[in-house]
């Protein structure tokens, strides 16, 4: 699990990369609004996962202790907030990028639906934000982010 969090933190600033090259494309206010929200949507995400980082040392230190149930408690809490930050900006970010247009059609429409959909399924409590529930919305994202990859590459 601590390599899944080390690779987290070092895509980053591909993510980055990828959300500037997809707003420089555009020029667009939105383009330029989606930027800033998918940066808040990556701290959250260098946030939670050096949470998770750190708990494994803090768990060792204290394996006995009766205090080490509310830090694991309290870690768990902070690590979904910050999930929640992250599926919300990242949602945000996404749609706000393709309503910018540039993007095939298909993408944009797709783009607008998922992050709409995964904010109004977070907000209405239809979505936990357990590995299922992070998970699916991500594999969301991950869709909508390959497609415009793809449509970069080939511009």
């Amino acid at each position: 699990m601590i390599a899944v969090h080390w690779l987290a933190i070092a895509t980053l600033p591909l993510s980055f990369l990828g959300g500037l090259a997809l707003t420089r494309r555009s020029a667009h206010r939105l383009a330029v609004a989606a930027l800033a929200v998918f940066c808040l949507a990556l701290i959250a995400g260098l946030v939670a996962a050096t949470i998770s980082l750190a708990v494994p040392a803090l768990a060792r230190q204290m394996a006995d202790e009766p205090a080490a149930r509310l830090i694991f408690r309290h870690d768990s809490a902070l690590i979904q907030a910050f999930g929640r930050v992250i599926v919300v900006a990242m949602s945000a970010a996404i749609a706000l990028w393709s309503a910018a247009g540039r993007l095939p059609r298909s993408l944009a429409i797709y783009g607008i639906a998922a992050g709409v959909l995964a904010i109004a399924a977070l907000a209405s409590g239809q979505i936990r934000m357990d590995a299922h529930g992070f998970g699916l919305v991500v594999l969301a994202q991950a869709i909508w982010m390959v497609g415009a990859g793809i449509d970069l590459w080939r511009a």
